[in-house]
């Protein structure tokens, strides 16, 4: 009888303790842990690729503001402001 409740306490312990990490299926867990870090690896390509985006969007951007700022026709000077009479 000592044999059965410390095997069934050992088997509690690992089911507890793979019910945090694991299904208790190792084909599954491997399964599931391989789908997540492909997952993981796309959104971190994916997240990459957005920030090229948005680089080459910016630069874009900042090219034609540059653009429009060099060929834009000189500013005419103000006339001076008259001077105070004392």
């Amino acid at each position: 009888m000592a044999a059965r409740s410390r095997s069934r306490k050992s088997r509690n312990s690992r089911c507890s303790s793979s019910s945090r990490h694991g299904s208790g299926n190792v084909a599954f867990d491997e399964y599931r842990e391989e789908t997540l870090r492909k997952l993981e690896e796309d959104q971190k390509q994916f997240q990459d690729y957005l920030d090229k985006l948005r680089a080459a969007k910016d630069r874009a951007e900042f090219d034609e503001f540059m653009n429009e700022r060099r060929n834009r026709p000189p500013a005419t000077e103000p006339p001076p402001a008259p001077s105070p009479s004392a």
